[in-house]
């Protein structure tokens, strides 16, 4: 919908706004923050074809699917594409729940490939995600799934994910209160 569209549009414009809180502003300047266009998908699959880049990280998911199913099925969804330069350093996708309590990253990843926003596309794609979830009057936001590494959910910790689902204590969630 085209309201949606244009809050995320405008929340994107905010995101972009508010980075020079997390990094370098010189870097902050050199940042494009997208929705998912198609030429964010076709850098994305650079990823996958350089072998080189293959082997040295595991690389997750069909963001081309993925995207798809959101847009036909996710008018309020989000969506973010992290560029440095013409260089693709991430992608975020995520929805709100049906009641609009929760705000979900469900998906996230960043480049395999060396860059100067390692370590920042996640919190980044956080700052965007708390934004819309703001503009959408959603005071919960949960990452789904995060891989039972103990270094990862610490690092989810440290960004003040720190509850474990208080809708569904069965679910595999981090939460923190907006």
């Amino acid at each position: 919908m085209l309201k949606y569209h244009q809050l995320r549009r405008h929340t994107i414009a905010h995101t972009h706004a508010e980075l020079q809180n997390i990094i370098d502003a010189n870097d902050a300047r050199r940042i494009k923050l997208t929705e998912i266009t198609t030429e964010a998908l076709k850098a994305e699959q650079a990823w996958k074809a350089n072998t080189h880049l293959a082997k040295s990280r595991a690389i997750g998911w069909d963001w081309y699917e993925a995207l798809k199913v959101y847009r036909r099925n996710h008018a309020a969804r989000m969506e973010l594409a992290i560029w440095l330069d013409e260089n693709l350093c991430g992608l975020m996708l995520g929805k709100p729940s049906t009641s609009k309590m929760v705000m979900k990253l469900n998906y996230i990843q960043g480049a395999p490939y060396e860059h100067s926003l390692k370590g920042y596309v996640v919190p980044i794609a956080i700052l965007y995600a708390e934004l819309y979830a703001s503009a959408l009057a959603v005071r919960w936001l949960g990452t789904q799934d995060p891989l039972e590494e103990p270094a990862l959910i610490d690092y989810y910790h440290r960004l003040g994910f720190t509850r474990p689902d208080p809708f569904d204590p069965r679910n595999n969630a981090l939460f923190k209160a907006l």
